[in-house]
Order: C-alpha cells, then sequence, then structure tokens
C-alpha cells in the first residue's frame, strides 16, 4: 500500500474474518507538502497531478476552489512552470524553506549517489530549486531539513522575504535574501575510520563538533542501514538478519573490511562506492558535508527562513566571466558546516551591533 494512503486513512478490517473487506475513515490532517511527498509512489500519467490532483488532501489547501491562481489547477501551465509556482507558493505562505531541500528527493540529486551519474544542475529541464514528480518517499529520510521537525537553525529567526518571492519576471526564478558564508575548498571521502575516538567523547571542543557532524552523517547515509533509507525491502530484511558484533572493537573491525572490500570491487568495475566523497574543508578550516553535485569552488550561503545551510553555484556566463556581482546561482542543495547550523551568522552581527549586510541571490 502507498505510504500516502497509511498516512490520509486508518484502514481496518470491516470484520475480522473478511480480510478482503476493509473500511477506511479519515486520519490525521498533512500539510500539502508532506501528502505530496508521500503521493511521489503514486504513478500518474500527467506528473502535473503529483500537485493537482492531491490539494484536496492537504490541511491548508483543501477548499480547492478558493486557491490562489499560483497552484490553482491549470493544466495550460507546463509541468516546470507547475511544480516551481507550487514551491514559491509553499515558501511565501509556510515563510520557510524547508521545501528546497525537497530537490533530494529528486532522481539524480539523493544525498546517496544510486547510479554512476548524478543529475546536472546546468541541464535540468526545471527550477534547479523546485520541488518535482520523481523520486521516492522513503528518500525524504536521507535529507538534513525536509523533516517537519529539525534539529537545526542556520539563520536563527529570520523569514524569507516575501516581496522579493512576488519581483522575479521569470517563474522560473527564485530570489532569496541571504549571507554567503564560505565557499568549498575541497572535497574528499567521509573520514568515517580516522576519528572514531571523538565520536563518544566531547571532552573537547573538536570532539564535540565532529560528533556533531557524525550524528549528520549517519542520519544522510545509514550505513548500517537501520532505517533502509536506501535499500529495497528485500536487501533490508538481509541486512538486518545480519549478525551486528557486541563490541566497538569488532565493529570497527568488520566496518573497515567492508569498506576495503568495496573500494577494491569498486576500483576494479566502476561500481558505486559505499562511502561517498561528501567531506568538505572551506579555506578557514570548518569542515561540512555535501551532497554529490557539489563541486569544489561552489559557494555556501545561509538564506533567510533555512534551517540549513545551502550550496549554490554560479551559472555558465557568471562563472565564464568571474563577475558574480548581480549572478544567477544554480541551486545545488542543503549541506552541513561546521559551526554554522545554529544561527551563528545572525548572533554574530547582533552581538557586534552592526547592521546585518545580506544579498540577494537569483537562483534558476
Amino acid at each position: 500500500m502507498p505510504s500516502l494512503f497509511a498516512e490520509l486513512f486508518d484502514i481496518r478490517d470491516a470484520e475480522p474474518s473478511v480480510t478482503q473487506l476493509r473500511c477506511a475513515t479519515r486520519g490525521k490532517n498533512l500539510g500539502i507538502l508532506d501528502v505530496i511527498l508521500h503521493g511521489l509512489d503514486l504513478d500518474a500519467t500527467d506528473p502535473r497531478d503529483k500537485i493537482f490532483a492531491l490539494l484536496t488532501f492537504g490541511e491548508e489547501t483543501s477548499d480547492v476552489g478558493n486557491l490562489t491562481a499560483e497552484i490553482r489547477p491549470d493544466y495550460t501551465k507546463s509541468i516546470a512552470r507547475v511544480f516551481a509556482d507550487f514551491t514559491r507558493w509553499w515558501i511565501a505562505t509556510h515563510r520557510s524553506l524547508r521545501i528546497l531541500s525537497a530537490v533530494h528527493v529528486s532522481l539524480g540529486r539523493t544525498w546517496q549517489r544510486l547510479s554512476q551519474q548524478s543529475a546536472f544542475v546546468e541541464d535540468l529541464d526545471h527550477a534547479s530549486w523546485s520541488l518535482w514528480h520523481d523520486g521516492k518517499n522513503f528518500w525524504t529520510r536521507g535529507t538534513l531539513a525536509l523533516s517537519p521537525t529539525v534539529p537545526y537553525s542556520a539563520s536563527g529567526d529570520t523569514f524569507p522575504d516575501t516581496s522579493l518571492l512576488l519581483q522575479t519576471r521569470n517563474p522560473l526564478e527564485l530570489l532569496l535574501r541571504g549571507y554567503e558564508v564560505g565557499v568549498i575548498e575541497l572535497i574528499r571521502p567521509y573520514p568515517f575510520y580516522l576519528k572514531t575516538a571523538h565520536v563518544r567523547s566531547c571532552g573537547n571542543p573538536e570532539g564535540c563538533q565532529y560528533n556533531a557532524l557524525h550524528e549528520a552523517f549517519v542520519g544522510l547515509f545509514d550505513p548500517l542501514d537501520s532505517r533502509g533509507t536506501w535499500t529495497s525491502g528485500i536487501q533490508q530484511d538481509r541486512l538486518k538478519a545480519f549478525h551486528r558484533p557486541d563490541t566497538a572493537e569488532e565493529t570497527s573491525e568488520k566496518s573497515i573490511d567492508h569498506f576495503l572490500t568495496h573500494n577494491e570491487y569498486s576500483s576494479k568495475t566502476g561500481a558505486i562506492g559505499c562511502h561517498e566523497s561528501c567531506f568538505f574543508r572551506t579555506p578557514d578550516g570548518a569542515d561540512g558535508l555535501c551532497p554529490p553535485a557539489a563541486r569544489e569552488k561552489d559557494i555556501i550561503v545561509v538564506l533567510h527562513g533555512g534551517s540549513v545551510p545551502y550550496i549554490l553555484r554560479p551559472s555558465r556566463e557568471e562563472a565564464r566571466s568571474g563577475d558574480t556581482s548581480g549572478a544567477q546561482y544554480y541551486f545545488i542543495g542543503e549541506c552541513y558546516l561546521q559551526g554554522y547550523m545554529h544561527g551563528r551568522i545572525i548572533k554574530e552581527h547582533q552581538k557586534e551591533n552592526q547592521s546585518l549586510s545580506t544579498r540577494i541571490f537569483e537562483l534558476v
């Protein structure tokens, strides 16, 4: 049964002895974004119906007849326009950038690389920042900030500037205010085994920082398959049946052996490695986690209303000219940046009684 039905309805057997007969009553109310994410597993001959057909089930969109023109069913709009309009409307309505993390539920843009080639944001047939209709609902577990409740607050108590959302002349562009806080200097495989001593001990600042980063890594990549984020049901059952050692030493030995075995196999066959090159460092020494689509020299920003930092890339024209003033940017996705997950950029300016020096980023 698709997860959407299980979330929306209380389904039970009508009679204990007749399992074929079932009755369904409306269960809990869900926000429209969560309805659409659960609906990713459904088939639709027209992708626009992955929004239009589900509006009636959303808590804030159930009165379809009174919806604004932005999200009211309109089949004269292109697929890209429908999803871009919905994304912009959701940001303005909820005063949050949570929906931007939904790009990581789309095929080719997940945190865990699922094929040899990730999607190139420069070649997408829709806005790089927009919710999209492909992907799987259970991939939502492998994001930093798509859950309704997250432990991060990178932009503090700020909200998106709703006036900016209406200023763009191109419906496939999005204007957001924020701060550039860094640039990716290098990307390498995650140091899973190099600092494990810090994970269980926060006796020093470095240990505490790595512990938080490691928890984010585990939440994203589910390396022991405890949640089945990236595996099929059959694989998950087999992995759950596998005996895991009781001691930390045995666990470490088996994990290293597993990593080396797959690393050797990958080098010979071109298969996807178990551990993605997701660990980056900025010029000032801050560490972080980035999705596979990220590249060195991409910039890191904190945007008003965002609970996590994000990665942007200047469009091809600006990248060639080297002039990024007034540039357009591709939205690569969310990221984890050490020291910036809990409003540091906001607190620093408030502490120094400085006016916030923000920029407007134009996303395409």
